[in-house]
């Protein structure tokens, strides 16, 4: 949990130094759980840095179909910011979205931002009240 709680504290900070230090973490899958904060505080950083380390596990996790760890979570991350930003990022990783969920039929095929637009708006809530 102390991996989740400072990938959380560097979003409400804005700490985008620490891009380096959380993506090697999102990208190593050490923990469980700590993932969706990570791709969540990527997010918030919204840099071209940040943006590479949520591909590059989408790029090589998409193609792992017996790892089940945080790809949902980190397609949700990476189809927000194609909405903040005007791109199109996450289709490119539709194709092996629904070939790694083939086996799995609890994980729902749609990808919704509702949680993460929800989480980084309350990063923004804590931000305003330092």
């Amino acid at each position: 949990r102390t991996r989740q709680t400072g990938a959380f504290f560097a979003a409400i900070k804005g700490f985008n130094d620490l891009t380096d230090i959380i993506g090697t973490h999102l990208l190593k899958s050490e923990l469980c759980y700590a993932g969706q904060v990570y791709a969540y505080t990527l997010a918030s950083f919204n840099t071209d840095k940040a943006i590479k380390y949520l591909e590059n596990y989408l790029n090589y996790y998409l193609l792992q179909p017996d790892l089940w760890f945080d790809q949902r979570e980190v397609l949700q991350a990476l189809t927000y910011l194609d909405g903040m930003n005007n791109t199109n990022l996450a289709r490119k990783h539709a194709d092996n979205w629904f070939t790694f969920i083939e086996n799995k039929p609890n994980w729902n095929k749609n990808i919704s931002t509702d949680f993460i637009e929800s989480q980084l708006k309350f990063i923004e809530k804590v931000k305003n009240k330092l």
